[in-house]
């Protein structure tokens, strides 16, 4: 195979985030960071509430552990993809964590530009940006006449400078850390004093 004999290789089949529960708990138990990806695809904007590759970093973050989410902004139209230039930007980034840990409950969702490694711009810490999808649900129909339906669309970015999927249009890899905890909490004391708490069930 392609691995060293000095190289663990394990495989899971199951979700991204088994697959982390599963070699956290039973064949890497203190790693020193949990890496998930090279996703093909990107994971910008709103898309890493669906990303099965942010999902198995989240849980190594909930297992205790640093964790990185890595993704190529590539899709199968396009003649290359560069998971070299990905792999090259995820082993660099690593480097510079071992002196420079995460908080606790954050992980780094990194998106990579379908470039050769010497076009890449650099690295921008970014915020979570905006990715809408134009015609997101196309009605199809099948050879017997019935109604399907295709979830896809067109990406329409909001290419809003400092955003992640600014920082990868623009050619720069896109670091964001996400925090765990989503809770929005001016509403909490919104909702409280708006009296929430005092619903009457019927």
């Amino acid at each position: 195979g392609p691995y060293t004999a000095e190289c663990s290789v394990y495989a899971c089949d199951g979700t991204p985030s088994d697959c982390v529960v599963l070699a956290l708990e039973e064949a890497v138990p203190s790693p020193a960071m949990v890496v998930s990806g090279i996703n093909r695809g990107p994971n910008l904007g709103d898309d890493l509430t669906y990303s099965g590759t942010v999902s198995a970093a989240m849980e190594g973050v909930i297992l205790g552990c640093s964790a990185m989410a890595v993704s190529l902004n590539c899709n199968e139209k396009e003649p290359e993809h560069y998971y070299e230039t990905a792999a090259a930007v995820a082993v660099s980034l690593l480097d510079f964590l071992r002196d420079s840990p995460q908080a606790p409950g954050v992980l780094l969702n990194v998106n990579v530009p379908n470039l050769p490694l010497h076009l890449v711009k650099g690295v921008k810490i970014t915020r979570k940006g905006v990715r809408l999808y134009e015609g997101k649900v196309t009605r199809l129909k099948d050879p017997s006449g019935r109604d399907y339906f295709w979830v896809s669309g067109r990406p329409e970015d909001q290419l809003v400078e400092g955003s992640d999927v600014w920082a990868v249009a623009n050619g720069f890899v896109s670091v964001t850390p996400v925090h765990m905890d989503m809770t929005h909490f001016p509403s909490i004391e919104t909702l409280t004093s708006g009296g929430a708490e005092k619903v009457n069930f019927k």
